[in-house]
């Protein structure tokens, strides 16, 4: 997910958010997910995605956007186990209370 990909950036420099991630995984499959810039690919903000058993889970992690960059949002499973990782919502809120988005 690339936030400055959209008709307007959402993201403000400088600004801290809460990335917000429902997910689920089966066959005993761990993943990741993390937020790093577009231009030297430096991790901002990181979770792990662990084994749910086919159930939903909520996690979060945190970010700050560096001025001047581009950030880019990515998941997948760790290992090839021929399990899968589904995304029901991910959405970002600004640490300062403003509105969600996502």
């Amino acid at each position: 997910f690339r936030p400055h990909e959209l008709p307007v950036d959402p993201l403000t420099d400088g600004r801290r958010y809460t990335v917000v991630l429902e997910y689920r995984t089966d066959r005993n499959t761990d993943g990741y997910t993390f937020v790093q810039t577009t231009d030297a690919w430096k991790p901002l903000g990181a979770a792990t995605l662990t084994d749910t058993g086919g159930e939903w889970r909520t996690l979060t992690f945190a970010f700050t956007k560096p001025a001047g960059q581009k950030v880019q949002l990515t998941l997948g499973p760790k290992a090839p186990t021929g399990g899968f990782v589904w995304v029901r919502r991910v959405y970002l809120t600004p640490e300062d209370g403003a509105a969600p988005f996502g």
